[in-house]
């Protein structure tokens, strides 16, 4: 992708609709509600299975309904004449340590503050909630905790503690003669690896879970794009007071601070929806990638 393409793209994820004002209008003072920014795989996967969401503020807190382990991955893909399980993880669209913690502008808008220009409370963002996952298959069952078959170094975690996320089922053994070998991040059908990723990537139909640095810079030139959104927001509505409800409240502002843009938990998890559509689905249609092998696929 071009870094013309990538900024277009960038601003498409981005986007969250014509919204007047983001700031809360509502509650007559600081709410006491606190954000969940740190990551955790093992968390996303239970929230994912329970319909458990973002929303940690009251109001917007809603039951969800549940995304399940895939069924799906519960069978075996065949590499020749052998068979080999596929496991996935809860992998998170918005990566909480690779792209959220870096994204202080953003961050200002989320967390409570002191003094001048800053937030009155948290927006109760749950980075593990439901609407943040998606399961996806890496080599997590064929790697050293599983049968051992796949050769070289395991499908790397993103940093949010994404191994306690991965659904352990069954896994045996195999032979040497059965080893997953050959390069990693080359197409050939005489690749043993290539063909275990293809045929996971087609059982669970979605994308591959490797090492992904320039997902996580994508997502994050996200973050920044929505940030500078709300500066904007925030200099016309509040500064210059041109919004009338928030003018209201110019007392309160000066008290206790910036009300928080709760509306802002919505935007997050229309990002992460966005991001979804790129993992899942068809093949070849994604523009951001959670391995390399899923840039290769989408090249074929």
């Amino acid at each position: 992708m071009t870094e013309l393409a990538e900024s277009v793209m960038i601003g498409l994820i981005a986007d969250g609709g014509d919204v007047p004002c983001p700031f809360d209008h509502d509650a007559p003072a600081p709410e006491k509600v606190n954000n969940q920014l740190v990551g955790n795989g093992g968390t996303l996967g239970d929230c994912m299975e329970a319909g458990t969401g973002t929303a940690l503020y009251a109001p917007m807190k809603r039951k969800l309904r549940p995304v399940p382990y895939p069924e799906q991955a519960d069978k075996e893909v065949k590499v020749g004449e052998h068979s080999y399980p596929v496991w996935c993880a809860a992998h998170h669209l918005i990566p909480a340590q690779a792209s959220l913690k870096k994204a202080t502008q953003l961050k200002r808008f989320m967390q409570k503050g002191s003094g001048a220009n800053k937030l009155w409370s948290d927006i109760g963002y749950d980075v593990n909630g439901l609407e943040n996952g998606v399961w996806l298959p890496g080599n997590y069952a064929v790697g050293g905790n599983g049968t051992g078959d796949w050769v070289g170094a395991p499908s790397a975690m993103d940093g949010d503690a994404e191994e306690g996320s991965v659904r352990r089922r069954a896994a045996r053994r195999s032979a040497s003669s059965t080893k997953l070998d050959g390069l990693r991040h080359e197409v050939d059908p005489a690749n043993r690896k290539w063909l275990y990723v293809d045929k996971a990537t087609r059982l669970v139909n979605a994308q591959f879970h490797d090492a992904h640095v320039d997902y996580n810079k994508f997502v994050l030139g996200v973050l920044n794009k929505i940030a500078a959104s709300l500066k904007d927001k925030k200099k016309k509505n509040l500064d210059e007071l041109a919004c009338r409800q928030c003018a209201k409240r110019e007392e309160k502002i000066a008290e206790y601070g910036i009300p928080p843009p709760f509306s802002l938990i919505k935007r997050l998890n229309g990002v992460s929806a966005r991001m979804r559509g790129y993992l899942k689905g068809r093949r070849g249609h994604a523009v951001v990638f959670t391995s390399r092998w899923g840039k290769l696929i989408g090249k074929l």
